[in-house]
């Protein structure tokens, strides 16, 4: 799954108090957000492609997947997650919106094409075997014959391919909005705490 996580500090205990004690507030919020973080869902939803880059096999020797690993295209989703908890100890980070994107029928292909090529690979040689991993009844392994980095290669580009692309113009007027109703939050939860 590719994720995009909007956050912001020190609101934590502002949104505990209004989960607790405003709940309409609290369903106002969350709402807001959820209109204004709206279309990057909807930019991922119409940008990523929906056919596979190595569909109907090509000369380099690759061909679209099946099985679990076939590319189906990518569905983007919307998680409003104000207690997910950051790293780190005594962070006061609030992690509000969480812009996600995964394979339709929950395919890994979308994820393979779009994220090949994170991790460092060091290590690795042509000739070595993966570590066991669970395959049907049993585990089993397989070689490492070069074909993962000649994808990564043939795919181009750093990853996230296709799902930073289709949000990174949206993602600057979300983080301003959505600060801006935090904002507005806050100064109405100060004011309400000032009266008692």
């Amino acid at each position: 799954m590719s994720t995009e996580v909007v956050k912001f500090y020190g609101v934590r205990e502002m949104i505990g108090y209004l989960q607790n004690f405003e709940p309409a507030v609290y369903a106002q919020l969350r709402k807001d957000i959820r209109r204004i973080a709206s279309p990057a869902v909807s930019a991922i939803n119409s940008t990523v492609p929906k056919v596979s880059p190595f569909a109907g096999g090509r000369k380099d020797g690759f061909s679209n997947h099946g099985g679990r690993t076939a590319y189906t295209g990518a569905i983007g989703s919307l998680n409003i997650t104000p207690f997910q908890r950051s790293r780190g100890p005594g962070s006061t980070t609030a992690n509000l919106v969480a812009i996600s994107a995964t394979g339709r029928d929950k395919q890994y292909g979308f994820n393979i094409v779009d994220m090949a090529g994170r991790g460092t690979g060091r290590g690795r040689n042509p000739k070595s075997q993966t570590k066991p991993y669970y395959y049907k009844d049993g585990t089993r392994t397989h070689r490492l014959n070069g074909q993962g980095q000649a994808m990564i290669d043939r795919l181009g580009g750093r990853p996230s391919r296709y799902f930073y692309p289709a949000i990174e113009k949206q993602l600057p007027d979300i983080r301003r909005q959505v600060e801006k109703t935090i904002e507005d939050v806050a100064a109405e939860f100060n004011r309400r705490i000032g009266r008692m």
